[in-house]
């Protein structure tokens, strides 16, 4: 599978680290439970991937992809683990249920609610063999498929998650719900080394949730999710990076976002009036022409030291308003500089 990841958003990324989020689209076509993902509605979605080690944030030596779709009833999740040393892969276990985390498997975690805490686990080994959980609850049996193939090079798996067995319903246009893939892999062998990665970062386990990364459901046809659907997986001061048809888009705080904006703006704006201070100084104008050329720029002056306040840009509110005063600002200050040049033309 090519993907091609790129930012579309060039703010600079602020430190900390964000949430994660995939855009789920709705599936175009059937989809069948095999381990190929050989239909075209793979081929048609976004991905994600960037596995990073249990407890670090190094990313893992053997990369894992994966994307996610869905229709009225189902989750489709599709995986691709890329893999030098099949040779060694570790298949033992054969019973649904048994430990298949100790073979090289996937283990996807689901979160329907978004509550942090009433989660599912489902895992499939390279062989096909399922384990299912609701929260450590290993007795609890879901209806679900998953099949998993190995080729030369990588091994695919895929899983079909009814919602009924998730406890949802079909999801709406901009829900999002808790969502971690993770990855159990023995690269020399059993029991030699043993490499655990994750989408979204986790520090001791794959048992989590306050971790998951997040699915954004969407209708079929958005391609860069609005805002206020993005606001729901984090909150407006959060970080987030959300990975789509088109790359990986970077939504980063108000703060960060003020600063590289608005910053840019209210400098625009500064110069512009201390251009025209500089005309006005060579101006020869009549009194009271000048007073209120004076008075004007004064006002100018005082209202972007009240736009440029970094205190009105912690709200979306506040952020707005500071954006729109200082666009008004670049252009009042424009007209003006342009009444004084006629002004002096005039006058001298």
């Amino acid at each position: 599978m090519w993907i091609l990841f790129q930012t579309l958003l060039f703010i600079p990324s602020p430190t900390g680290r964000p949430y994660l989020a995939l855009v789920c689209h709705r599936a175009r076509g059937e989809i069948r439970v095999d381990g190929k993902l050989g239909e075209p509605v793979w081929r048609e979605a976004a991905w994600a991937t960037n596995f990073v080690l249990l407890g670090t944030d190094k990313l893992a030596s053997a990369q894992t992809l994966f994307s996610v779709v869905y229709d009225e009833k189902h989750l489709y999740i599709g995986v691709e683990c890329l893999e030098p040393h099949t040779e060694a892969m570790v298949v033992e276990h054969r019973e649904r249920d048994s430990e298949v985390w100790m073979d090289d498997a996937v283990e996807v975690f689901i979160d329907p609610k978004h509550s942090h805490d009433d989660y599912y686990q489902f895992i499939v080994n390279a062989g096909g063999v399922r384990f299912d959980a609701h929260r450590t609850d290993w007795g609890w049996d879901g209806k679900w498929e998953a099949a998993a193939r190995i080729e030369r090079g990588l091994w695919t798996a895929e899983f079909c998650l009814p919602f009924s067995t998730l406890g949802m319903g079909a999801p709406k246009a901009g829900e999002v719900i808790g969502f971690n893939l993770c990855r159990d892999r023995q690269p020399a062998g059993r029991g030699k080394v043993f490499e655990w990665s994750s989408w979204s970062p986790v520090e001791r386990g794959f048992h989590e949730p306050q971790n998951f990364g997040h699915l954004l459901f969407v209708p079929d046809g958005v391609e860069v999710p609005p805002l206020e659907w993005v606001w729901a997986i984090g909150g407006e001061g959060a970080y987030v990076k959300v990975f789509c048809r088109r790359g990986v888009l970077e939504f980063a705080p108000y703060p960060a976002l003020a600063r590289h904006e608005l910053s840019t703006l209210a400098s625009e704006v500064e110069r512009q009036l201390e251009e025209i201070r500089r005309e006005m100084r060579r101006a020869k104008l009549p009194s009271e022409e000048r007073e209120e050329f004076e008075r004007v720029l004064s006002e100018l002056w005082r209202l972007l030291v009240l736009h440029r306040s970094p205190e009105r840009w912690l709200t979306l509110r506040g952020w707005a308003e500071a954006r729109e005063g200082m666009r008004r600002l670049r252009e009042e200050a424009c007209k003006l500089m342009w009444r004084l040049k006629f002004a002096r033309l005039f006058s001298e």
